[in-house]
């Protein structure tokens, strides 16, 4: 089996880290869109709209990553405990 218990907690607790992650910056994106609130007077929604998209495709990646590390490492351990 490819995906075992303890890849499956590991791939369970970063997705859920990437989802809280990926909603903490969206409020952020939406506060700094929001020129009322942020009260620095300057409104540039296209820096913002590069810098939430770079963002959000960073993590992604880095969560891919994280995913599949995770899963090498916890199929490399299971391989040498059944040997």
């Amino acid at each position: 089996m490819i995906i075992n218990k303890r890849s499956k907690i590991a791939i369970g607790v970063i997705i859920f880290l990437e989802l809280l992650f990926l909603v903490r910056a969206y409020f952020i994106y939406s506060f700094l869109t929001n020129d009322s609130l942020t009260g620095d007077g300057v409104h540039d929604p296209e820096k913002y709209d590069r810098e939430f998209f770079s963002t959000i495709v960073y993590s992604i990646l880095i969560m891919i990553f994280l995913v599949v590390i995770g899963i090498l490492i916890f199929k490399k351990r299971t391989c040498e405990i059944e040997d």
